[in-house]
């Protein structure tokens, strides 16, 4: 049996004009062929889902978030007294000493940005800051998405944390990051001593400059107490 794009094809021989390229019969067949449909309707789902991925990350919320807390009220509920506060939200990289693969999550900071008089609608500085200390991580597949938008409300780039995973539960990542540490440290002494040999050096030559000035031959008269007999 024929399938729907051969069919087509016939009639498209047929009714073409003759000068018609390979690649536009090869498009014209694609297009009527009942397989493209399909191949498109796996696309639009495909969409959809990362769409709804998207839309569950979190990553919308991205930015600064605002409300009033009362610290104040009469009776009757007349607000005498407001704290405007921040809940600020943002991405972060997570860079592990082990050498896990790295990770961008979620960062929730709350803070009070200031005293509000609801009167005179005036706002004093804040002085309380919190950040919560369970971070959701960003989906791989949105890491890009993630980072636009953190820059894009933020002004720079997200912050990186490097994180000491040498007490994690995983063995072989533990392990990791302890050998690590141990050859960080020794780095640092390594560098530390040729820091401390190049101003030992920098110090002897300063020496030797000085014993040298003071070794150089001094002239046997004076001149500078000659007098001038003309």
């Amino acid at each position: 049996m024929q399938s729907t794009g051969e069919k087509k094809f016939d009639t498209l021989e047929q009714v073409l004009p003759a000068g018609t390229t390979d690649a536009e019969l090869a498009t014209l067949v694609e297009m009527f062929d009942i397989d493209r449909d399909q191949a498109i309707e796996d696309f639009v789902n495909a969409i959809r889902k990362k769409l709804e991925r998207y839309l569950n990350s979190g990553i919308d919320q991205i930015g600064r978030h605002e409300t009033n807390r009362i610290t104040g009220q009469t009776l009757k509920g007349e607000i005498t007294g407001a704290v405007l506060v921040n809940h600020d939200i943002k991405v972060r990289w997570r860079h592990y000493l082990s050498g896990w693969p790295t990770e961008l999550e979620f960062v929730h900071q709350t803070a009070d940005g200031g005293h509000r008089d609801p009167s005179r609608g005036e706002v004093k500085p804040g002085v309380s800051d919190y950040e919560s200390r369970y971070q959701r991580l960003v989906d791989p597949e949105l890491w890009s998405v993630a980072v636009a938008k953190h820059k894009g409300l933020w002004g720079k780039d997200p912050e990186v944390l490097d994180v000491d995973d040498s007490n994690s539960d995983d063995t072989k990542r533990s392990m990791a990051a302890k050998t690590q540490k141990a050859n960080i440290a020794k780095m640092n002494v390594a560098a530390e001593h040729a820091k401390n040999i190049s101003l030992k050096n920098q110090h002897d030559m300063e020496q030797a400059k000085a014993a040298a000035k003071n070794l150089a031959p001094k002239p046997l008269i004076d001149t500078s107490t000659m007098l001038d007999t003309d």
